[in-house]
């Protein structure tokens, strides 16, 4: 099968979740035999890329170039499915609706951010710009069903026809878990049902894990900001834990344009043994460290707390998003916090941080959950998916 793989800036190691997934996605395909062409349209000009990535001409703006660019790369490269890994963004929208017809390529649309929590978790996103502006009394009143429910109804109303437009041009939606199913189809209705898929986020391998080598170290991995990964409450975890625990150390692992007033805070609440390492290869720091902290408003699989956990890292998460419950069975293999309860998830971290045998034995049962999610079990449902959408 001859496949084509729809990214924003091209595929690029360490570029986050969807590039993450993407680069495994096109490994387990050309280990099944596939020919796989991945196509961009924003080229970042650094070395990493795949031998066979290519990118739409002028940046992606011009629609009618291209429609005849992906038309002629479709029949000279006799592409047998479209796998769409970013069907929101713009120069996709416009894109395939026009070549939808004039393929013959089947088309997947591969959703990897929630379709409702942006709104129904809006008080999490904007509680930090809120609090900074003075505007901190604005959040219960936020939180009250009546505006929950307001800000819903007017938050389907803007997307819903943005989300009817990608289930008419594809073939087939995957989402990664059944809240996400249950959020699109909340969004665009039942009619929509039998098109939708769930095929979750997969990790390439469980490695051997030495938990001797382990040290005192915590780790937490995203994009620096205050809306979505929420930086600041990890910074604010650790100012309560940093004195209970004087010989750990937390390691931020990320960039993002918020990094230097996210500095900022660390000083003003006079933070000790913390690094900013910036963007890196988190499987390194995944090795040595013991603790995985999950602060996020919103998250559509966690890619992350998977891996983290395939390495024997235990994870801490905030229960904000449907996998959360998923990937991490409570007191098991991980602690589940109810939303922003720091003082809760400051008690869950110190229940094991010294009791070695517990920590193992929940390093142990995250490595096992973590088997769950490996490439070579859950590419057997993509592979029956490919076989049923190009008969």
């Amino acid at each position: 099968m001859n496949v084509l793989l729809l990214y924003s800036r091209g595929v690029l190691p360490n570029d986050g979740g969807i590039a993450t997934i993407s680069k495994e996605l096109v490994r387990s395909m050309r280990s099944d035999g596939h020919n796989v062409i991945l196509l961009g349209y924003k080229d970042l000009k650094k070395s990493g890329y795949d031998e066979h990535q290519l990118f739409l001409p002028n940046g992606g703006e011009n629609v009618d170039e291209n429609v005849l660019y992906v038309e002629g790369l479709c029949r000279r490269e006799c592409i047998d499915l479209i796998v769409n890994q970013v069907p929101l963004d713009p120069p996709y929208m416009n894109l395939i609706p026009r070549i939808k017809g004039r393929v013959r390529a089947k088309i997947i649309s591969c959703l990897h951010n929630p379709v409702m929590s942006q709104v129904t978790n809006l008080t999490y996103r904007k509680e930090y710009e809120l609090r900074k502006r003075g505007l901190g009394f604005v959040l219960p009143l936020m939180k009250t069903p009546l505006i929950k429910g307001l800000l819903s109804m007017l938050y389907k109303c803007k997307y819903r026809r943005t989300y009817r437009k990608i289930l008419s041009f594809s073939d087939k939606v995957v989402v990664l878990c059944d809240g996400m199913k249950a959020e699109l189809l909340d969004m665009v209705g039942s009619k929509g049902d039998s098109k939708i898929e769930i095929i979750p986020n997969f990790i390439q391998s469980v490695p051997v894990i030495d938990f001797s080598k382990k040290e005192r170290i915590i780790v937490w991995c995203g994009t620096v900001d205050f809306d979505v990964k929420r930086v600041d409450v990890v910074l604010s975890l650790w100012g309560k834990l940093q004195g209970l625990m004087p010989d750990w150390e937390l390691k931020i692992l990320g960039s993002g344009s918020k990094m230097e007033e996210a500095k900022r805070i660390a000083e003003g609440l006079q933070l000790e043994r913390f690094s900013f390492e910036g963007r890196v290869d988190p499987c390194d720091y995944y090795k040595r460290a013991k603790f995985l902290f999950v602060t996020s408003s919103f998250e559509s699989f966690s890619l992350v707390t998977a891996e983290a956990m395939s390495f024997g890292v235990v994870p801490v998460v905030f229960d904000t998003f449907p996998m959360a419950s998923l990937l991490v069975d409570n007191g098991q293999n991980g602690f589940l916090v109810a939303p922003y309860d720091k003082d809760a998830f400051v008690q869950k971290v110190l229940e094991i941080a010294y009791e070695e045998g517990k920590w193992k034995a929940m390093g142990g049962a995250a490595v096992q959950k973590s088997s769950s999610y490996i490439s070579s079990s859950v590419f057997d449902t993509w592979r029956k998916l490919f076989c049923s959408v190009v008969e």
